[in-house]
Parts: C-alpha cells; sequence; structure tokens
C-alpha cells in the first residue's frame, strides 16, 4: 500500500506540472520576480505579488500613432483612413490632440467628434490630448480650472468605455512646479470620482524623471514618459533614459509622441527612422508603450513607410 500510495503522489506531481507547462505554453505566462504577466489576444495584463488581489489592471504595452485634426479635416473619412493604416500594422493606441480650448489653434476639439468616433468604432486605446501646445511654462488660475473640468467631463462623458479611455492633462509642461500642478491635478481628478488612467509626458526643455517621481496616485493609475525624437537622440540612448525613468519613478511608462525628427517628415532620415524602429522595439519588449508623431492625420506616414519604419508585433 505503500508503495502504490508514493506511486500516486509522483502521478500527481507530474500531473500538476504537465498543467504549469501547458498553461505557460498556451496562455503565455511569464514570471519575472514577484510579477506574473499573462499576455493574451485581448491585452496585457500585469497581476502584482504586492497582494492586492487577482484582479488584473492593464498593463501600459501598447504601441500606436499620435495625430491631429483640423477644422477642415474631422471628417469620418479620414478617421477611417488612420483606423484602416493602424490595423494594417496591428497598432492598439491612438493619441489624439487639439489645442483650441485654450489657445489658437488650427487643430480642434470639434465637440471630441474624434475621440468618440475612434471609441465606438474600435478596439484602440484611446488617449485624449485636448491641451496640446509646446513650450509650456505657465498657465494661469482659469486655465488650470478649464483644465480640471474637461478631465472631468470628458470621463463621464466616455465613463462606460472605463479604461480604454487614458487623458493627458497637458503636453510637456515646463514649469518648475510640474510635480505640484501634476499632482494637483491627479488630486482633483480623483477627489472627483474619476478613474481613468493620467499620461504625464515631458521633453528637454523641462521637468525631469525626479520631478515624476514625486507623482502620487491614490489609484496608482498614473504613468510617465518622455518626446524622444531621433534628431537628439539614438535608438539605444533614448530607450537607456527611459529605462532610467522607470527605475527612477517606478510608474509605467508611456511615452505619447515620439518621431524621427521633431521638424517634421521633411528631415527625417533612413538613420533616424532606424533608431527610431530600434527604441519601439527595445521599448516593446520591456514592456513600456509609445505612440508615433504624425503631426496631422497620416502626415509623416509615408515618409516612414518610404524609410522603412518597423513597429513591434
Amino acid at each position: 500500500m505503500k508503495k502504490k500510495k508514493k506511486t500516486n503522489n509522483k502521478i500527481l506531481v507530474s500531473t500538476i506540472l504537465i498543467v504549469i507547462l501547458t498553461t505557460v505554453i498556451v496562455y503565455g505566462f511569464a514570471i519575472e520576480g514577484w510579477e506574473l504577466r499573462f499576455v493574451s489576444g485581448g491585452g496585457d495584463y500585469l497581476f502584482s505579488g504586492g497582494g492586492t488581489g487577482s484582479t488584473p489592471s492593464p498593463m501600459l504595452r501598447y504601441v500606436g500613432l499620435a495625430t491631429r485634426f483640423s477644422s477642415t479635416t474631422h471628417t469620418i473619412a479620414n478617421y477611417q483612413a488612420v483606423k484602416a493604416k493602424m490595423d494594417q500594422y496591428h497598432l492598439t493606441a491612438i493619441r489624439l490632440g487639439s489645442g483650441d480650448d485654450l489657445w489658437t489653434s488650427s487643430y480642434t476639439w470639434n465637440g471630441g467628434s474624434a475621440v468618440d468616433w475612434f471609441l465606438r468604432n474600435t478596439n484602440f486605446i484611446v488617449i485624449v490630448d485636448r491641451h496640446h501646445t509646446i513650450g509650456l511654462t505657465y498657465l494661469n488660475q482659469t486655465q488650470w480650472d478649464k483644465i480640471d473640468s474637461n478631465l472631468a467631463s470628458m470621463s463621464t462623458r466616455w465613463a462606460s468605455y472605463g479604461d480604454r479611455l487614458r487623458l493627458e492633462a497637458v503636453n510637456e509642461y515646463a514649469n518648475s512646479d510640474f510635480k505640484t500642478q501634476m499632482n494637483r491635478i491627479i488630486r482633483t481628478f480623483r477627489l472627483g470620482g474619476h478613474t481613468n488612467w493620467l499620461i504625464f509626458n515631458w521633453n528637454s526643455w523641462g521637468a525631469s524623471w525626479s520631478s515624476q517621481a514625486t507623482l502620487t496616485d491614490s489609484l496608482h493609475k498614473t504613468s510617465v514618459g518622455y518626446h524622444y525624437y531621433m534628431n537628439k537622440w539614438t535608438g539605444l540612448s533614448a530607450f537607456t533614459n527611459l529605462n532610467t525613468g522607470h527605475s527612477i519613478t517606478g510608474l509605467p511608462m508611456f511615452g505619447s509622441e515620439e518621431g524621427s525628427d521633431e521638424m517634421e517628415k521633411g528631415n527625417f532620415t533612413r538613420t533616424k527612422v532606424t533608431y527610431l524602429s530600434q527604441y519601439l522595439q527595445a521599448s516593446y519588449a520591456a514592456g513600456y508603450s509609445n505612440v508615433v508623431w504624425m503631426n496631422h492625420e497620416l502626415d509623416n506616414m509615408a515618409t516612414y513607410e518610404s524609410l522603412g519604419l518597423v513597429f513591434p508585433t
């Protein structure tokens, strides 16, 4: 009897090991320290060993495009063209920018028509960059109040889309009060009962990784990133810097605007585009997300394609 019991125990252990191995092969589990990553056709999820329960939270590992539309290009045909191009390359996230709420801008909010269309007609993650400008170093109280109001109204309007809707409060804010103002935005947004992911990014003229390390979110749904353009970086140096940012902040990385050259397609070269491809691939492999700057509609895409841009899959 003892011998038979021992044999049965071996069979049981072997069966368990086979089940575990099968799970790993079929569903794509990967154990990394105290984290268990589950990769499925519906998205990537990160299970934390921190004792917060078994409910997965979305792991930010997406690749996509960043674009804008003007008052004359907010058309269904243009939205469909962007979607078709994204589907061609199996892209999963889109950043939609506008700036006419706070400034004079050719790129308009248009009642949120682009955001609404992409939420309704795709499965993409939709990042809303409603307060887009460059070189921003100051906002008055009225403008800060407008940002808070817009974030809350967008969260309420599209509440049924849950975490597919992600909100970028302001583009590349470059004042020394970055951490004070961004923490205030997070706190105000959460006190209003809103649960969307918030995204904060910076560029070479302001903020720092250390200032982003001080961002505090009661729901732990804040991601940060840097806008890398390959006229100033190589693929390796950009990825190394991003990785440093992750180490310093401990936050999910989401680069909401990456490109070959800040001066747009007329300054693209094959070398710069290769650097961008390398950066995107390394970031994706590390579990970081990025969207590639199109300027408006698909304006930069044909040049990218002619110079061999490769999106990670």
